[in-house]
């Protein structure tokens, strides 16, 4: 982590701050679900609502699990280049429409101000370049690539159990997120509390990845 850190100095924000925020992602967001069970356990909680957080909770454990899971530091040094440029398309798409006149105009305090954070990751070049744009499909390639094996250790599961339930779980979650009406529609199951014991222990290994990377 600090030789990343090095690596791409001059970077706002540094690797080591951008993956600690795809941490936050993962932690929050299953903190977010775990109590809102414990909370409101005994009412009727529509499942499209959790599982939003579920679906971001495993999206930031894959982006975390792109640059830490590999222990080959040019590896590593090439993926962080990706999440950059991945995030950098996003920050340049969102600076791009808040910047018009209308937005200065209306909403002055919401418009990202010079040497922000976000325009400065909207205007960042990385060193380590690659070709090709990194997207959600491969960051969840890689997790089940590098992650699903330790899953299948840990619970005990038949090893397509795992492979299947990260394709069930995403599309269920990210048909919720988009606000699509087959998530409530009959025929489709989503176990909030299956979803969750596995995006939580998911999130685990790929938590211990990250705390080997800070100890090497």
């Amino acid at each position: 982590m600090a030789e990343l850190d090095i690596q791409y100095a001059g970077s706002d924000p540094t690797p080591s701050l951008l993956l600690r925020n795809a941490l936050e992602h993962a932690v929050h967001n299953l903190q977010f679900v775990t109590l809102t069970l414990e909370k409101f356990g005994g009412h009727s909680i529509p499942v499209t609502t959790l599982m939003s957080a579920i679906r971001t909770s495993l999206l930031g454990a894959s982006h975390l699990a792109y640059v830490v899971s590999d222990t080959d530091l040019s590896t590593a040094a090439q993926r962080m280049g990706s999440l950059y440029q991945l995030e950098s398309k996003s920050a340049r798409k969102f600076v791009k429409q808040i910047d018009s006149p209308a937005a200065r105009r209306l909403m002055p305090g919401m418009c990202p101000p010079p040497g922000s954070t976000v325009r400065s990751l909207a205007a960042y070049d990385p060193p380590h370049k690659t070709s090709g744009q990194l997207n959600e499909s491969t960051l969840l390639d890689n997790l089940k690539t590098v992650v699903l094996p330790g899953v299948i250790t840990a619970t005990g599961h038949d090893p397509d159990y795992a492979q299947i339930m990260v394709d069930h779980l995403f599309n269920t979650t990210s048909g919720a997120a988009h606000g699509y009406g087959w998530i409530n529609t009959d025929g489709v199951v989503a176990h909030v509390v299956a979803q969750l014991s596995f995006s939580t222990t998911t999130a685990n290994i790929v938590f211990n990845h990250y705390f080997a990377a800070l100890d090497s």
